[in-house]
């Protein structure tokens, strides 16, 4: 809800999400022009400061054209970017772990998901050295404006305890 969202935006930073975001599907769905509405209203809302778009780097040919028109919208409305990586599993010799579970969910024969595999073998959380790995030679400020994002964020997680929400 937009409403809410802008009457809390102090402080957040807005990273504009993956294939599945509102300014994504704008693209894929409406355009260039309905994607840039999108991504100006972010920065009305947000500002300058706050708002990155999201590279990702992988195989999806819908991703590419993505990837492309946000560092175009990047070079020309100077709006910084940054890069992740889609995790849909921890470590990467979880693969097939990962593959079996969404054979099952799709009620399908594991042979079958593999030949939609879309390159899932790369949706694992990856290191830093990886993501650089994969960045390095697109856009390297990409890197460098997430790891500023990173000193920007105070967060401290007691990873020792466990923490679900109160339901009454």
């Amino acid at each position: 809800d937009k409403k809410i969202l802008f009457k809390y935006k102090e402080g957040l930073i807005c990273l504009t999400g993956g294939l599945q975001s509102e300014i994504a599907q704008s693209y894929l769905y409406g355009g260039i022009k309905e994607s840039q509405k999108v991504i100006n209203d972010n920065k009305n809302m947000f500002g300058l400061n706050n708002l990155f778009l999201e590279i990702q780097i992988n195989k999806l040919v819908e991703q590419q054209r993505l990837n492309s028109l946000l560092l175009d919208i990047s070079r020309k409305k100077f709006i910084r970017t940054i890069v992740t990586n889609p995790c849909h599993y921890l470590l990467k010799n979880e693969y097939e772990s990962y593959m079996s579970l969404v054979s099952l969910k799709n009620k399908k024969f594991l042979h079958s998901v593999r030949e939609i595999d879309h390159d899932l073998k790369n949706f694992y959380v990856k290191s830093p050295d990886a993501i650089w790995k994969d960045i390095k030679n697109i856009h390297k400020e990409s890197f460098f404006d997430t790891c500023r994002i990173g000193v920007r964020c105070n967060v401290n997680i007691k990873l020792r305890e466990i923490h679900l929400p109160i339901f009454t």
